[in-house]
């Protein structure tokens, strides 16, 4: 992922393929380095660093490692 490219939370939900309770749960061991990046509960786009933080914890979503050149 080009690290200017920003996603909403949606979006990420889409790419992911997973549920809002999934999600959640994902998110909620990593809620204090998010916060510590500048996260706020409500918040809809997500910010480079925080995306970084996420896609260190879960992984990148499929649809973003898929090599689309070959």
């Amino acid at each position: 992922m080009p690290a200017h490219e920003s996603y909403t939370i949606k979006e990420l939900l889409a790419l992911y393929n997973v549920s809002w309770k999934v999600w959640r749960a994902w998110l909620r061991p990593i809620l204090p380095q998010l916060a510590a990046a500048g996260y706020v509960p409500g918040q809809r786009r997500l910010t480079p660093n925080q995306q970084t933080i996420i896609f260190n914890q879960v992984g990148q979503p499929p649809a973003l490692t898929t090599d689309t050149h070959a």
